[in-house]
């Protein structure tokens, strides 16, 4: 059986460019604008780590490698969807 638990990461962009976001395997993208932060919530099995990779205007992360695994974007405290 496996213990799921829920994590949040804050991330924030103090460049001078918009980075683009991808939660990863669902690919949703979101624009991510300098000086904004997003609070990325996690929830999955923490056995597995969260992957992120930074890309020269991508910041990509990947979800706990288990089952039931899911994550959400928020930004001041509202989910975004996809492509906002």
């Amino acid at each position: 059986m496996e213990e799921n638990a829920k994590v949040t990461v804050r991330l924030t962009n103090s460049l001078e460019l918009a980075r683009t976001v991808v939660l990863e395997p669902w690919t949703g993208e979101y624009a991510l604008q300098p000086g904004k932060s997003f609070d990325i919530v996690a929830e999955g099995n923490l056995r597995y780590p969260l992957h992120v990779e930074l890309c020269e205007n991508r910041v990509i992360i990947y979800c706990f490698d288990s089952a039931g695994a899911h994550m959400s974007i928020f930004e001041n405290g509202r989910e975004l969807t996809s492509s906002e």
